[in-house]
């Protein structure tokens, strides 16, 4: 039997509340608690409290924009109406916490936006393995299956009272096989952890073109960074360039224009040597501590690049260099 996390059959904003120790929910949630709670809640059943009949959605992420931000169209003439309006309108709610993101359920092509005061953490999800156990036997029993002339009968099927008994094994973790050059060739993981130290790649990959930019007013040694970021990599066997455009510290207030302007620079340098098409693989952007910056800075690499994204604290830059090989 399998089992996750299990949660208080609470509201969303409730369960940020307490287990985020998120004492003032009418502020925007900081970019590491942003993170926090979408990996907490994906994949999460809820209930939604403004319904007459109970309706289930599964998050599959967060909104990027906070709930008073955000619209969705009302029809095919392309009007739209802002979620707070529509709960306001519809259902004659007036959102509190509305600085906080919506979770995200739905399809990428039709999302639906939906404020965490009105959504409940489905009581089915909160249920132990033993509970859900429980259940199960009791429904069984309920239905009495065995005494039903259509299962007995048409079907000629026969349910026992006890769950099934099944055999089960731990299998090994494979045995990973690293370069031949490297001080260590092959390693067995323990408890699925192994790291790349002394190790090289047989086939590492290629970054070409690359760049960093800092918003953050701390004092950061970018260039030490870069230059350590360089080693290791090519240390673990890569074929890392140098950086594609020269790195660079900006003002934290207009992060979308310094990265529009990287992609203008970038796209124009790789036009000019014929590589039309091309584009950067990797951009190391290092953020402000400042509400919001992470989402600003997403939102804007996601229109410019096809490039994934992840949130790191330079601090540990060294364990972070190893980790992201």
């Amino acid at each position: 039997m399998s089992a996750r996390a299990f949660y208080e059959p609470i509201l969303v904003t409730d369960f940020v509340a307490k287990y985020f120790n998120v004492k003032d929910l009418t502020r925007p949630l900081s970019d590491q608690d942003c993170l926090k709670v979408k990996r907490a809640l994906r994949g999460i059943k809820v209930e939604l409290a403004h319904k007459k009949h109970v309706q289930c959605r599964r998050i599959s992420s967060l909104s990027v924009r906070p709930t008073n931000q955000l619209t969705f169209p009302l029809d095919d003439t392309g009007e739209k109406m802002s979620v707070v309006e529509y709960f306001r309108q519809k259902y004659n709610i007036i959102l509190e916490y509305t600085f906080l993101p919506a979770l995200l359920a739905g399809s990428d092509a039709k999302p639906v936006n939906l404020p965490m005061e009105v959504s409940a953490l489905l009581k089915a999800t909160c249920q132990r393995p033993d509970v859900r156990e429980g259940s199960i036997k009791q429904m069984v029993r309920h239905n009495n299956y065995n005494n039903d002339k259509l299962v007995n009968e048409e079907f000629g099927i026969q349910v026992r009272a006890e769950l099934a008994s099944v055999d089960a094994r731990v299998l090994p973790p494979p045995r990973l096989k690293y370069h031949d050059t490297g001080k260590e060739t092959q390693v067995d993981p323990r408890v699925g952890v192994w790291n790349m130290i002394d190790k090289k790649m047989v086939n590492g990959g290629k970054v070409e073109f690359w760049t960093c930019i800092s918003f953050s007013r701390s004092r950061i040694n970018l260039d030490q960074f870069c230059r350590e970021l360089i080693s290791m990599c090519r240390s673990k066997g890569m074929d890392f360039n140098e950086p594609f455009l020269p790195i660079k510290s900006a003002y934290p207030g207009q992060i979308e224009k310094d990265l529009h302007d990287i992609h203008v620079r970038s796209t124009e340098k790789l036009a000019n040597m014929g590589l039309t098409g091309k584009q950067l693989q990797l951009l190391i952007i290092v953020l402000p501590d400042v509400s919001g910056s992470y989402e600003r800075s997403k939102e804007c690499v996601k229109q410019s690049w096809a490039l994934s994204h992840n949130a790191v604290n330079l601090g540990k830059h060294k364990r972070i260099i190893i980790n992201s090989i």
